[in-house]
């Protein structure tokens, strides 16, 4: 709903993204529909991205001291987010 609407009226903490949002029920039915959202193209705002890059530089020097190559996805998803 953040990325889809025209006058977003969202809350955002910095480091943990969207806290609340000033939307009325019936403008959130009239965005998203009753049931169902449309597709659309991945899009992430540029202050999401500013999270995202917060998180990834954590996990990056956390994988450094822990040596997990597990966390490999959660980074290449990040950068995926952040194109």
């Amino acid at each position: 709903m953040y990325e889809r609407s025209q006058e977003p009226r969202f809350i955002i903490a910095p480091p943990i993204g969207i806290m609340d949002c000033d939307y009325t029920k019936e403008e959130v039915y009239r965005m998203l529909g009753q049931h169902e959202r449309t597709s659309v193209k991945l899009t992430v705002s540029e202050k999401y991205k500013e999270i995202f890059s917060t998180i990834k530089k954590y996990i990056t020097d956390e994988n450094n001291e822990i040596k997990d190559d597990n966390l490999k996805q959660e980074l290449e998803i990040l950068d995926l987010l952040m194109k």
